[in-house]
């Protein structure tokens, strides 16, 4: 759906891109949510930020405590 709706994927599962890629398919752009005992609220706060500095197209976001890692889609 991510793809046929151009949508970036936003998912807490540190395989899902891998699988996705596995499959041969390519959303428009992933982020990961690496963020243990954070609170939901927190998490959403941290996504904000991190995409008001980053953008997430054509990349993979990688959000965790201390930073926000960003490499180009395979």
């Amino acid at each position: 759906m991510a793809i046929a709706d151009a949508r970036v994927v936003v998912s807490e599962d540190k395989d899902f891109g891998n699988l996705a890629f596995q499959q041969g398919l390519r959303p428009p752009g992933l982020i990961l949510v690496r963020l243990p005992n954070y609170r939901p609220a927190e998490k959403a706060a941290r996504l904000v930020v991190a995409l008001k500095r980053k953008t997430a197209i054509d990349c993979i976001l990688v959000i965790e405590p201390a930073r926000v890692r960003r490499r180009l889609l395979p």
